[in-house]
């Protein structure tokens, strides 16, 4: 059950189109419709009109910007209903604006608030945070293992002055970025790194070599970050009985099937007939609501009704030449519909749609900034390792600050399973035994993928024995999905340049689009939708369902699935604790 809170931020919603005549668009006539009342508990109720009061004076008082209007009053709506807000305010003409106030516990309705645009739909929070720099190749140290921006650092606000008087001593430049309250962190970005290094002793580089044994490969240095951080770990622990500051990297994630971990046409996703999604129940109960954090979503015409977005960037931009990996967001997305058609699903572009990448910071200030939203559940079929294999400050704070939320994440498609893997392909470089993150969270559910016979791991898949942090499997391979429509280019993510490579390879998808595709961000997808869907038919939450499948017993011998896995549910099987 989550605390009851009550937060006054504000966010913005653009809602999916209800038919696929009409395209999801922002409200223009806010004053037009008329507010309907709904009963609600009488606690929440006595909470809610104030803030609907407050709420409705600041837009009277307050002069229209960014084409707002003002509107006479808002009403608290009840959310316990089979029509949740974002399926009510996605039909034609209808607005998309949601005022969201916190969240509250399980066993209480959500009170959402529609009221015309005001100031408080500009809020703090309802401002999109300044893109990051440029992910340019001057600025991201790429390696075989790991990928992280060269001049910028996370930390913690407790030990910024004690890093910045060692910084500063250097010659080191300490610039704010961006700042986390949720997170409890700062960015911040280094000027002169590489001038302020070279006035450390020059013995640092082999200590930095030989407490890293393993790290770094054949022909991989430490670069200046590595130097630095190491410095100010190494000097503080000697001053201060062992105290080492809370700072790291800002690290690169990438989608997990943009590397090229399968390699060749076999992962590419390929025409299939169209099918239907399951239809949605009309219960009472509550609709689940899964956050989506991926590349910008393609607006298929099939998938309308079922989703928000928080901006204009959250959705594909329509043109001609697309790749591949461009209609991965909808495809994780619609697997995730078939094992859950009575679930909502929030868009959050975290991967950057030319790169298929994004940062440990922004991933992390985007889960935390989703608890607003009331989240059940993250799907992220995304990852990024560690050369040391621990976990990212930015994530680890994230997965911590979003107990809240069930979190399912791609395992990896860097297994080397040869013997079923097809005579073409080509199996990852990348080690099977690193830890890919988040996945490898305690905090996180990883899922890895079944083959094609729904029996051992998928030939790209980490078996348990690689990969111990492993929770589950699910079907992986050739599974079915909403896709992008007419000639789609086939593209690899190429991780040592950080770019996407456009291939030879190219395919035609009938409209509206429909393809199959295999990998382990589609059997995240395929379990989370399970776990949501098995809470929402038994009344229960999903954090329940969760405990439920994967409570570990004091004195418990886990079960493989390497060669017998365990009788899981809705497709899912569990390595079980007997």
């Amino acid at each position: 059950m989550r605390p009851w809170t009550h937060q006054t931020n504000a966010r913005r919603r653009r809602v999916s189109a209800a038919s696929s005549g009409d395209p999801a668009r922002w409200a223009s006539r806010m004053e037009s419709r008329r507010c309907r009342a709904a009963t609600c508990r009488s606690v929440v109720w006595k909470d809610a009109m104030p803030r609907a009061r407050a709420a409705t004076e600041a837009s009277r008082r307050s002069p229209p910007s960014r084409a707002c209007r003002s509107t006479p009053a808002a009403t608290p709506i009840r959310r316990a209903g089979s029509d949740s807000a974002s399926r009510s305010s996605s039909a034609p003409g209808s607005e998309g604006l949601r005022l969201t106030h916190g969240s509250v516990p399980r066993n209480r309705p959500r009170v959402m608030y529609q009221s015309g645009d005001c100031p408080l739909c500009f809020s703090a929070r309802a401002t999109r945070e300044p893109k990051e720099a440029a992910m340019a190749d001057d600025k991201v140290v790429r390696r075989r293992i790991e990928a992280f921006f060269s001049d910028q650092i996370v930390i913690d606000p407790k030990d910024v002055r004690q890093v910045g008087q060692e910084l500063d001593a250097l010659k080191i430049k300490m610039v704010p970025l961006q700042s986390s309250l949720r997170l409890g962190l700062h960015l911040y970005q280094l000027g002169d790194l590489a001038d302020g290094v070279r006035l450390l002793d020059h013995g640092l580089v082999e200590r930095v070599k030989r407490a890293a044994v393993g790290t770094y490969m054949e022909g991989e240095e430490p670069s200046a970050l590595d130097l630095a951080l190491f410095h100010l770990r190494e000097k503080s622990a000697a001053e201060h009985a062992g105290y080492r500051p809370v700072v790291a990297k800002n690290r690169v994630y990438e989608n997990i099937e943009g590397s090229p971990y399968s390699g060749g046409s076999v992962g590419d996703p390929r025409p299939a007939p169209a099918f239907a999604l399951p239809a949605r129940s009309h219960s009472t109960r509550r609709r689940p609501r899964i956050g989506i954090l991926d590349t910008p979503m393609h607006a298929h015409p099939r998938f309308a009704g079922r989703y928000v977005t928080d901006s204009d960037d959250a959705l594909l931009e329509e043109r001609q030449d697309r790749v591949s990996f461009s209609g991965h967001a909808i495809f994780v997305a619609s697997v995730a519909a078939q094992q859950a058609p009575d679930a909502e699903f929030v868009i959050y572009p975290v991967l950057n749609p030319d790169r298929l990448t994004t940062s440990s910071w922004r991933l992390a200030t985007t889960m935390a900034g989703a608890m607003d939203d009331d989240l059940d559940m993250m799907i992220m079929a995304l990852g990024g390792a560690t050369a040391d294999g621990r976990e990212p400050l930015a994530l680890a704070r994230a997965c911590e600050r979003t107990s809240g939320v069930v979190k399912v994440a791609a395992l990896g498609n860097n297994g080397r399973n040869e013997a079923g893997a097809p005579p073409d392909v080509q199996v990852s470089e990348l080690p099977p035994n690193i830890p890919m993150w988040p996945a490898a969270s305690s905090t996180v559910i990883a899922v890895g993928a079944r083959n094609a016979h729904d029996v051992f791991p998928a030939y790209f898949s980490p078996t348990q024995a690689q990969a111990p942090w492993v929770d589950c499997t699910a079907p992986g391979q050739n599974l079915r999905g909403l896709f992008l429509s007419g000639h789609v280019w086939m593209a690899e993510l190429n991780v040592l340049e950080g770019v996407v490579e456009r291939t030879d390879r190219s395919d035609y998808f009938p409209s509206p689009g429909y393809a199959t595709w295999s990998g382990s961000s589609f059997s995240a997808a395929y379990a989370g939708g399970a776990m949501a869907q098995r809470a929402y038919t038994q009344g229960i939450s999903v954090q329940e369902v969760a405990d439920r499948l994967f409570r570990e017993e004091p004195g418990s011998t886990p079960t493989t699935y390497d060669h017998a896995p365990s009788a899981g549910i809705d497709g899912i099987d569990v390595i079980r604790f007997q």
